[in-house]
């Protein structure tokens, strides 16, 4: 699945989806854990497909942000803009 981001506003909102959804699998894995830790009928049969599923959304939330690190240009500063081969002097003043 790749995603194209065309301006800044979508590259945030997919960055803040990437991070709700890895939370969202990260407390499914939580709560998998807690449901084997306190074993009853049917619970470690619950607890593998939560943490299944948590082990799925955040695999899913890690690609979203890592194609957006790539994606995304760098804002560091101006000289990142410009090509290797431009030198920006000050005027000569004098």
């Amino acid at each position: 699945m790749i995603f194209r981001f065309s301006n800044q506003t979508l590259s945030q909102t997919s960055k803040a989806m990437a991070i709700g959804i890895f939370m969202l699998g990260l407390m499914l894995i939580s709560l998998g854990v807690l449901v084997a830790a306190f074993p009853k009928v049917f619970a470690y049969v619950v607890a593998g497909l939560l943490v299944a599923a948590g082990v799925g959304v955040s695999a899913t939330a890690l690609k979203i942000y890592l194609m957006h690190r790539r994606l995304t240009p760098k804002v560091s500063g101006q000289d990142d803009m410009r090509s290797p081969n431009v030198q920006v002097r000050p005027p000569d003043l004098f």
